[in-house]
């Protein structure tokens, strides 16, 4: 359930249009696509929103898998709609790794497809 919570609020985030909170749980040691950083995604994000006024984002599916006390990982479907566009105009799959702190889960890397 907290990783299914930590997604959630990356999503309510990305709605409001902020990627600092989109971003708070990812590590700062995060490695995505061709090993791209925490900062350099945030730079993605500050691109897709400054050119949409609202977005709406929908989760339709989310696997959660939580290997041991340290270990976790999901897999959804984000489906991404912009300035009114219906929330399928854009889909992506994600997967990501995370790791168990003492502050709680935070993700480790990422994958995703368009």
């Amino acid at each position: 359930e907290e990783i299914r919570a930590l997604v959630a609020r990356a999503v309510a985030a990305a709605e409001r249009r902020d990627p600092a909170g989109v971003l708070e749980e990812v590590s700062e040691a995060f490695r995505g696509p061709q090993a791209s950083s925490k900062a350099e995604v945030k730079q993605v994000l500050l691109g897709q929103f400054f050119r949409a006024q609202s977005i709406v984002v929908l989760n339709p599916s989310l696997e959660v898998e939580v290997a041991g006390p340290t270990r976790g990982r999901f897999k959804g479907l984000f489906l991404l709609g912009r300035d009114g566009q219906a929330p399928e105009a854009t889909s992506y799959e994600i997967e990501a790794d995370l790791e168990r702190t003492e502050d709680g889960w935070e993700v480790v890397s990422a994958r995703w497809n368009r």
